[in-house]
């Protein structure tokens, strides 16, 4: 207990205080390379959040427009089936007239 009670009278030697130094340094070190790691990571997920917002915006247009071609493609099939329904319509008229 007395030698602990002299040591902290004459402070921290110089050989601690080093070695205290050396720590500090080497954390400092440290959380500069996780900041700057983060920072790269931030910017990489920016830029993938980003991508995911144009390819969402394209992905909107392009089920839009497939909407629209399917109504334009069923509205198509539905003039086909009624012309050929006409045509055959007037095919049976004019071979009941011919008769």
């Amino acid at each position: 207990m007395e030698k602990l009670n002299i040591k902290l009278k004459l402070g921290i030697s110089i050989d601690h205080w080093k070695i205290y130094n050396n720590f500090i340094f080497m954390l400092y070190s440290a959380v500069e390379e996780n900041n700057n790691i983060i920072k790269k990571y931030e910017e990489t997920i920016k830029q993938n959040i980003d991508q995911w917002f144009i390819n969402k915006i394209k992905l909107k247009t392009w089920n839009y427009l497939n909407q629209k071609n399917k109504i334009t493609f069923k509205k198509r099939r539905i003039l086909k089936e009624n012309i050929v329904n006409d045509e055959f319509s007037q095919f049976k008229y004019i071979k009941k007239g011919s008769n």
